[in-house]
């Protein structure tokens, strides 16, 4: 459950509270990266103050906060001395050793405290037979499959050169790119949906649906093969995703 909590803050911290314009800022300006991590700080606090006693609280936040500023800030510093095909390793550890430190943290954070009875007992009351573990598990599904999923991709199709870190200049190259991640984002959540409700044949539809709409620009192989890639791994993404949540919650699949 602290798990759970803790990974939704992360997402929301780390993703949907840093746009890219923020991403790349922080690189260069210390205060935009003091932001980010005031930011993060701030979600993360959020999710965690349900759970342990207050001098938990304080270390576990402590810990978070001190540690994301140095994760960040030695990406940051590593980014500059490295070639473009390893910063994408370094984007993938800097999410394993934020991840590593939620870990641990939940470990130290077990069981609720007064406010977290509190929100347990709201939820039950609200919501009839409501499970306040698998609706914060269902939520973290589908935030995943937002926009830390969306900067996933996009790091992907960089490495592989189909895409660049800036957006594209041209009118309308840049509506086609903002229709693509729009696209990409909605396509995870009905496969999302689908793969929730067992219905796994249905995700076809899905992909014919979108390939349908890309038909004349499929015969740009360059377009192809960036379509192909980015379709896949929303595909593998956002299925592993619900997958993985309904073996959590005991169904099969």
């Amino acid at each position: 459950m602290t798990l759970v909590f803790l990974l939704l803050g992360h997402c929301a911290g780390d993703f949907i509270l840093q746009s890219a314009r923020m991403a790349n800022a922080k690189t260069t300006d210390q205060k935009v990266l003091l932001k980010h991590c005031l930011l993060y700080g701030g979600a993360l606090l959020l999710s965690m103050i349900w759970f342990g006693t207050l001098r938990q609280l304080l270390l576990c936040f402590s810990l978070v906060f001190l540690t994301h500023i140095l994760i960040d800030f030695g990406r940051i510093h590593f980014e500059k001395r490295v070639s473009e095909k390893q910063v994408f390793g370094l984007f993938l550890l800097d999410q394993v050793l934020h991840i590593l430190i939620l870990f641990i943290v939940a470990n130290i954070l077990t069981g609720w405290n007064q406010l977290g009875n509190w929100l347990d007992t709201t939820v039950s009351e609200k919501i009839q037979d409501a499970d306040i573990f698998v609706l914060s598990l269902v939520l973290l599904a589908y935030v995943i499959c937002l926009s830390p999923a969306a900067v996933f991709v996009k790091k992907v199709l960089m490495r592989l050169r189909y895409q660049t870190e800036d957006m594209p200049m041209e009118e309308e190259k840049a509506k086609d790119y903002i229709s693509g991640y729009v696209i990409g984002m909605l396509e995870r959540v009905c496969i999302l949906t689908l793969t929730l409700l067992g219905q796994y044949t249905a995700i076809s539809f899905v992909i014919a649906a979108k390939s349908l709409a890309r038909i004349k620009q499929l015969e740009d192989k360059e377009f192809a093969e960036k379509y192909l890639v980015g379709t896949l791994l929303s595909l593998i993404i956002a299925l592993l995703v619900g997958v993985l949540v309904n073996m959590s919650l005991g169904r099969t699949l």
